[in-house]
């Protein structure tokens, strides 16, 4: 078999003879699958590795066609393979083989033409790849596998060599850059994130590359990201000789729960400024009124001193009630209870009122208070108490902020589809970041207890709720730190009829009407001191003090009115209501509910027992007498 390859090129073998059976043992020996045979397929030659990899012992695979015992599945056609061979002596390529027990293989294989005997014969050395190929396979699958996984995963990874430059990252990774993954393998880390960023987490990648497991949360300033909070967990890559020669990185952008956890804060920090508050605004008419009390219980008190303390009563009552309001207000606003009882009305007739309930305190800060409104009416839809109860607590926020001796302004203006009322002071101003945050709930420009303002934070918040549930809008606009405010209130008008409404005649002055009335409260102070006036007016009253006392009362005088307190002992004013309605003298007697409980499910529960009308405590005498006479 000293022949050539190609019957005119480079030799197959050495030209000095070699002893067949020497050489047929070097090929016996070989690694690789070694076949002879001729052109046609007959075999001649069958070495172990063939055995081995083919099935077929020699003794049964020499003399067979090779082309039939192997059953061989070409990619290409044998016809296209042999055509190379003669043309160019010589072809290479990969093959897929059926062996002996039906297993398929996959060959690397090469072929060479002799022709120097004067016949045609080929050498045939086929490498099996079958296990390569499908470890490639598997590594490719597995490969698949772990960027599907990874890519979904809803963290950064990254994967970066010694020299802090990638070699894997995922898809989310990339794309926070507007990057393909492919994009980033071999790229330092410092060109991607940017020097300010690379400058911050390098510390912590050079201790996880010293082999150290690292997790921390950072305020990271990318160089196209801005600064954001990310969380790290560095874990160093070792290989099987312990050396450290990676890390990878899950990265986490936790911005939204930092800003989230900050906003939390603030809030519980406004919440204990708010309750703190609560208490010194409490405190406060609660003092004045215990001197006051304390002064009326001197016999030799000067019945002008007694009035002026009474007055100081009564004014920090109002004041109690309204912060109470305020409170319940903001409750029902909060649970989307709060209802607006809108009617057709003048603006003017509004803004006065509020004007007349802040009257006190501007004159008190001997502030002046500017009022202009066009001549002309400007009519809107609205709930007037409520309305005037925006226009209040605008300008109480006014006086509050404006130093003794300011200016407050407040005006009005009118398109023909809109009503813009503003409130302007002289005052301390609001900061640029603060003109939308006022807004919120319990906050204040100024912490409160640094005695610069009062008050519980809650009035801007009723503010821009009722002027929203009136289809309006309010913005707050200052030039800044004692720059004083503008607060605008802008409302939808409407025009007015095109004929007035005809006037309701006025009636005269009703006579007095005397009634039978019975007070059934347990807070012995309360039942008394109503009675004591009711009694002024010249109605006949009569107290309980427990529901089961209320209700045999009721039996026995048969009152036109009764007051019951929702909260007693023994049986509720609820179920005192419900027994009188179910006697038969009890079915037109006028229930008033006279309770500290206000909510919209509270005026339920009165309702279905039976009461006529609900009066959330403190209520003025006067107006509870004037609900009696009417009654």
């Amino acid at each position: 078999m000293s022949s050539r390859h190609d019957g005119g090129g480079g030799p197959l073998f050495n030209r000095e003879p070699i002893d067949p059976t020497t050489l047929a043992t070097l090929l016996d020996h070989a690694y690789d699958a070694v076949a002879v045979r001729r052109f046609e397929g007959e075999i001649l030659f069958w070495n172990r590795g063939a055995e081995r990899t083919f099935g077929w012992p020699a003794a049964e695979a020499v003399g067979q066609v090779s082309h039939s015992l192997l059953q061989t599945r070409f990619p290409r056609p044998l016809v296209a393979i042999e055509e190379t061979l003669e043309r160019d002596g010589a072809w290479e390529g990969r093959l897929v083989l059926s062996c002996r027990d039906g297993r398929i293989v996959t060959v690397d294989s090469r072929w060479a033409l002799d022709t120097s005997r004067g016949e045609r014969v080929v050498l045939e050395i086929n490498r099996d790849v079958t296990a390569r190929l499908q470890a490639e396979e598997d590594a490719r699958a597995r490969e698949r596998q772990l960027r599907f996984v990874t890519d979904s995963a809803p963290v950064l990874i990254a994967h970066c060599d010694r020299s802090h430059r990638f070699k894997f990252v995922n898809k989310p990774y990339a794309a926070r850059f507007g990057l393909h993954p492919g994009e980033l393998i071999g790229r330092s880390i410092r060109d991607v994130l940017g020097a300010d960023a690379y400058r911050t987490i390098h510390p912590y990648l050079d201790e996880a590359l010293a082999g150290r497991r690292v997790d921390v949360e950072l305020a990271v300033p990318y160089e196209t990201l801005g600064t954001q909070h990310m969380r790290f967990a560095y874990e160093p890559e070792i290989d099987e000789n312990g050396d450290v020669i990676g890390c990878v990185a899950a990265v986490i952008n936790v911005s939204d729960r930092h800003q989230a956890e900050e906003a939390l804060r603030e809030a519980n920090d406004r919440k204990d400024v708010f309750l703190a508050t609560l208490a010194h605004e409490l405190r406060n008419p609660l003092a004045a009124m215990a001197n006051a009390v304390q002064l009326m219980t001197v016999p030799e008190l000067a019945a002008e001193r007694g009035e002026k303390a009474a007055a100081i009563i009564r004014r920090q009552l109002k004041q109690l009630t309204r912060l109470v309001d305020d409170l319940l207000d903001v409750s029902r606003i909060t649970h989307g209870r709060l209802q607006l009882r809108s009617t057709r009305t003048e603006l003017a007739g509004i803004v006065r009122t509020a004007v007349e309930s802040t009257a006190l305190a501007v004159g008190a800060a001997a502030q002046t208070l500017r009022v202009l409104l066009p001549p002309e009416p400007i009519m809107i839809d609205a709930d007037c108490e409520r309305l005037s109860q925006v226009f209040t607590n605008l300008l109480m926020n006014a006086t509050k902020y404006t130093p003794r001796g300011g200016d407050i302004l407040i005006e009005a203006s009118a398109t023909a589809g809109e009503v813009t009322v503003t409130v302007s002071d002289t005052g301390v101003g609001i900061p640029a970041d603060m003109l939308d945050a006022v807004f919120g709930i319990f906050t204040q420009v100024n912490d409160p207890r640094d005695g610069a303002s009062s008050g519980l934070g809650i009035g801007l918040t009723l503010v821009r709720s009722i002027v929203e549930l009136h289809g309006g809008s309010v913005i707050a606009e200052s030039g800044g730190p004692g720059a004083g405010s503008r607060f605008r209130v802008r409302l939808p008008r409407v025009q007015p009829a095109t004929t007035e409404p005809k006037g309701t005649a006025s009636t005269p002055a009703e006579a007095m009407v005397i009634k039978r009335v019975l007070i059934a409260d347990d807070n012995v102070d309360a039942a008394e001191s109503l009675q004591l006036w009711l009694e002024m007016a010249g109605h006949e009253v009569h107290i309980a003090l427990t529901g089961p006392a209320a209700l045999k009362l009721a039996e026995t005088v048969h009152p036109e009115v009764a007051l019951l307190d929702v909260g007693m002992p023994g049986l509720t004013g609820l179920e005192v209501a419900a027994k009188i309605r179910e006697a038969p003298w009890g079915r037109e007697m006028v229930l008033i509910a006279l309770t500290g409980w206000g909510q919209e499910e509270d005026r339920r529960r009165t309702k279905e027992a039976g009461f006529d009308h609900h009066l959330t405590k403190p209520v003025a005498p006067d107006a509870i007498e004037e609900l009696i006479r009417r009654s």
